[in-house]
């Protein structure tokens, strides 16, 4: 039996260039047969906790892709919005 990967991608909102980007990204693991998430996929399917739910998708995943820029070193670096949540 196939073991499909569940994979969460993290990334910071640097501007809308980069979180098509990183949609793009998430289609292409898909395509590939790979369970892909991002967090926008799933806040559009209602109302969430978004803290919980980072919490839970670092803990529950295979894999975890980071998709590192500037913006997403310096919100970690200083525990800003889920990105810094993420970090802890």
């Amino acid at each position: 039996m196939l073991n499909i990967p569940n994979v969460f991608i993290s990334y910071s909102w640097d501007d809308d260039l980069h979180k098509s980007w990183v949609v793009n990204l998430m289609n292409r693991l898909r395509e590939e047969g790979v369970n892909a998430e991002i967090d926008r996929s799933i806040t559009q399917q209602g109302t969430i906790n978004l803290n919980r739910l980072m919490v839970e998708k670092v803990r529950d995943n295979d894999f975890i892709i980071v998709v590192l820029t500037e913006n997403y070193k310096n919100r970690a670096e200083s525990y800003q919005g889920g990105v810094g949540l993420e970090t802890t």
